[in-house]
């Protein structure tokens, strides 16, 4: 009897609530409002009082107390949207059958777990390019995976033998080349590398380089030696046709000069070498021809490893400190690095003319290095003749003359003043 007497009063409570929540709007309207009620007694009520259909409750709602807040006004529309989202919310849904709304939990729909793809094995040796070049380029465009041995660059000065270097070290991987492309992945993927390496691994190109580097004596004669060589060449560069061949590039300093080759132009270095040997004020520095790889430096020197003193060293037990010597290039450095493009091809140019002389400055036991030094970036096409000036060098020269024994101010002194360029002349022909 008192259990029954609990429920009653429980239920009239509830009653009393929603009655004071359930509100009438004028011209018919309704709006509730509950506040911290369990979902239970929220989806009773408003199945009850307003959707007023036939339902059918899972015993999960049933036991449902969490308290949650309902606020529904008629005036924005359906009650039955918005009854939808709260109980989508709150995990459950509503499946009308017959006329009858039956509310239960929400079904997890589980991902049907695709069957794993067996991946295959493709070993690929590069023809053309480093595997780890390739793989670089090409692992973002497949969903697979490469192995192939990564190079760890160096620069050349540090590089050491690595015959004695223990197999898998950090010291073994250091400019170490992958001839080996180890691609895992599905039939499609492998099918879509084999296409790209086919674009790809292409040859990078070859170059054949063929140079002149002249020192020019301008003397003080007004022009400089990139002025002197147009004016030579303006008459000895001729056209198939016998019309004379004009530069197509030359800057305003008078420091470049840019000679459009074609198979009847007469436009190479022989022709240029023919002309400019005809004037005593060119003279000859170096010559170089070579063959380059596109990306790769060629290097150069004619001249002599000269030693220089180096720092002071005290070994532990030495009663003396020990002078270290090291030895220094002088004489022609030449080095190219061509970068082979499909139409025009790019030139990195380092051209240096050194040489030791006395040192007058205080550190009379090692030598002064004296330099000139070209260093650009050009573009070309294969074929073209390119001149490239602009260091200049002036030397003064005094000297007096007399017998020992007559006064300084009886000695005949001359001054001698002389100026000079370095050029330096490029055909650079794809291979």
């Amino acid at each position: 009897m008192k259990v029954f007497i609990f429920v009653m009063a429980f239920f009239l409570a509830f009653s009393v609530y929603g009655a004071e929540h359930k509100k009438a709007i004028p011209g018919g309207g309704v709006s509730f409002e509950l506040d911290s009620v369990p979902v239970s007694e929220i989806v009773r009520v408003i199945f009850t009082e307003v959707v007023k259909t036939q339902y059918v409750l899972d015993p999960a709602i049933i036991a449902d107390t969490r308290p949650a807040s309902f606020r529904w006004n008629s005036e924005t529309g359906s009650v039955r949207p918005f009854l939808l989202a709260f109980l989508d919310l709150m995990g459950y849904q509503i499946k009308t059958v017959s006329g009858v709304d039956l509310i239960s939990t929400k079904q997890e729909v589980k991902e049907v777990e695709k069957p794993e793809v067996e991946k295959e094995t493709f070993v690929y040796h590069p023809r053309f390019r480093d595997g780890s070049y390739l793989a670089d380029l090409l692992s973002p465009l497949l969903k697979g995976s490469f192995t192939a041995s990564r190079a760890v660059h160096a620069p050349e000065s540090s590089k050491q033998d690595n015959s004695m270097v223990p197999p898998g070290s950090a010291a073994a991987m250091v400019d170490r080349k992958s001839d080996t492309l180890v691609f895992s992945g599905t039939d499609k993927e492998i099918e879509k590398l084999k296409k790209l390496l086919v674009e790809v691994d292409t040859s990078s190109g070859e170059v054949l380089v063929r140079g002149l580097l002249y020192e020019v004596n301008t003397g003080n004669q007004q022009g400089t030696g990139i002025q002197l060589a147009a004016s030579l060449l303006s008459g000895a560069l001729m056209t198939g046709f016998g019309g004379p061949i004009a530069p197509v590039v030359s800057t305003a300093m008078n420091s470049y000069l840019h000679y459009k080759g074609s198979p009847v132009a007469g436009v190479s270095v022989d022709a240029v070498m023919q002309a400019l040997s005809t004037d005593t004020r060119f003279k000859v520095v170096s010559s170089p021809s070579l063959r380059v790889l596109s990306g790769s430096t060629a290097h150069i020197t004619i001249g002599q490893d000269v030693p220089i003193l180096g720092a002071l060293s005290f070994p532990q037990g030495a009663g003396q400190a020990v002078q270290s010597v090291q030895y220094r290039s002088a004489g022609v450095l030449f080095d190219l690095t061509p970068s082979v493009r499909e139409s025009v091809i790019d030139l990195k140019i380092n051209q240096q003319v050194s040489s030791f002389v006395q040192t007058n400055t205080g550190v009379n036991n090692s030598p002064t290095l004296t330099k000139r030094e070209i260093s650009t970036n050009v573009s070309t096409n294969t074929g073209d003749v390119i001149i490239l000036g602009g260091l200049n060098e002036t030397k003064s020269t005094e000297t007096d003359a007399g017998f020992s024994f007559i006064p300084d101010w009886f000695f005949s002194h001359t001054e001698d003043k002389s100026e000079s360029e370095i050029i330096l002349i490029l055909q650079i022909t794809k291979v």
